[in-house]
């Protein structure tokens, strides 16, 4: 383990982009499949939603951690 200023903040937004888009993904094809919408769609809008969520709670951690 490094000290804290060896902090890779571009590393910990880019995990939680990509854990976003799984998720989001995930939800958009259940969604779809409830409502009887194309998965394809369900899927797209889904992973949309996701990288929002992902990038703005990304950006949360990021500077919270760097304000410490």
């Amino acid at each position: 383990m490094g000290s804290s200023d060896d902090f890779n903040g571009s590393a910990v937004v880019g995990a939680g982009i990509g854990v976003g888009l799984v998720i989001g993904a995930g939800w958009g094809m259940v969604m779809a499949q409830i409502v009887g919408a194309d998965v394809g769609t369900g899927i797209t809008i889904g992973a949309g939603a996701g990288l929002l969520i992902a990038l703005v709670s990304g950006a949360v951690v990021y500077y919270t951690t760097k304000a410490e």
